[in-house]
């Protein structure tokens, strides 16, 4: 069964906390899946859209601008956010999460 390493301070990293909640979860989500897969930290474009649901949740921070007003979070504006919060890198076919491999 394969495992995620976190260390005990993630939450509160700067980049991390610039990510924001939802955020931190879906970057989790992926963490998940590139241990399970074997991806060396790759994400996939098809894959991220199934990492998780976001149906429901509106009224959210992006870029510093409060959203929503009924209108739903969706996995592109997480993504943003993850991107320009330095934990993922845009990379052709998706996504790789920075030094993945260095710390797992």
């Amino acid at each position: 069964m394969p495992w995620v390493r976190l260390d005990d301070n993630f939450a509160q990293h700067p980049k991390v906390v610039q990510a924001g909640p939802l955020g931190l979860a879906l970057h989790v989500a992926a963490l998940c899946y590139c241990n399970r897969y074997l991806t060396d930290g790759h994400i996939p474009l098809p894959v991220v859209r199934t990492l998780l649901d976001f149906t429901g949740l509106a009224m959210r921070l992006s870029g510093g601008d409060l959203v929503g007003s009924g209108q739903d979070a969706d996995w592109e504006m997480v993504v943003d956010d993850i991107v320009a919060a330095g934990l993922w890198e845009t990379v052709e076919g998706g996504w790789q999460i920075h030094d993945f491999l260095e710390f797992q």
